[in-house]
This record gives structure tokens, sequence and C-alpha cells, in this order.
């Protein structure tokens, strides 16, 4: 409670837009992504419909509103154009009824199709980090065990894709 009081102190500044409906923090305190435990901040700014938010690292928060297609791929392109330095999430969520909740804008808007491309690139990501520490982990046991690299593969008739191969 009190941590988040105090984050609730620091907060004050508001949200920045980039983009018609599409906000961002600019606290540039490491804290970003933990304004989501803040949602009133989210209602500071004019959105169309409940709050959606992505927090692709510990220092950038991205808000929109989940009426908004435009403001969604806005959203989208930020993420995909962003390097943070302590990774998180590239879901999206949204706040309803005083929850949040994992939301896949693509299933609402199906033109939105940045989102499914960042889910199979956080997924991917996290395969590869795993098949980093099973690799170091066989080769100190020296047990002979191989894990598969994952491929992520797009084409415009089945979207994108992941693939494994086992040699």
């Amino acid at each position: 409670r009190v941590a988040i009081d105090n984050l609730r102190y620091h907060s004050s500044t508001p949200l920045e837009a980039i983009a018609p409906g599409v906000y961002i923090g600019s606290w540039e305190d490491g804290y970003e992504s933990s304004r989501m435990l803040i949602p009133e901040i989210l209602y500071r700014v004019e959105l169309e419909g409940a709050p959606v938010v992505m927090v692709p690292g510990n220092d950038a928060i991205i808000v929109t509103g989940d009426r908004s297609e435009e403001g969604l791929a806005a959203m989208a392109n930020a993420v995909l154009n962003v390097d943070p330095q302590r990774p998180l999430s590239r879901s999206v969520y949204r706040h309803v009824d005083g929850q949040w909740q994992v939301w896949e804008p693509d299933s609402v808007y199906p033109n939105l199709v940045d989102f499914a491309q960042l889910r199979v690139a956080e997924i991917h990501g996290s395969y590869d980090e795993q098949k980093h520490y099973l690799d170091q982990l066989y080769e100190k046991r020296g047990e002979d065990v191989f894990v598969a690299t994952a491929m992520v593969v797009e084409n415009d008739e089945t979207g994108v894709q992941t693939l494994c191969s086992w040699g």
C-alpha cells in the first residue's frame, strides 16, 4: 500500500499524447509499467472506450481505448518499434470492471494483424531464451540433448506462424 501511494504521489505528470487517442508515460523513472497498478491515471486522458495498455518494458506504458481501431494500430506500431532495456510483455491488457484482462484486439478488429505478430514475437523470444539456458544446462551436465531452434515465418495465406525442426 505504501509503495502504491508513493508511486501515485510521483505520478502527477499527465500521460503524453503520441498519436490521436494514444498516450505514453513520460515519467522517465523506470516505473512506467507499474502505473498499471494505479488505473485512475489512465482515466485522466480522453479514451474511446475502456483503457487498453501495453507494457513492453519496465520503462514504458502505452495507453489507448478499446474502441479506437486507429489508436490500437498506433499502439501496436509503437510497440513494434520499441526496444526496452528490460522487456516485460507484448500482451495487451484491457481494464474492465476494475480488473486487468489480457485482450486480443485482432479478435475484434481483424485488420490489426500486428497484434498477432507481437504475440508470436513474444512467444518466440521466450522460447529462444529457454533454449539458450537449456543448451547451457545440458552442456554443463555433459548430456547430449538436442533442443530445437524455433523459427517464425510469415506469408500472405497463413499469416505469422512458428515452426521447429528436429535433426
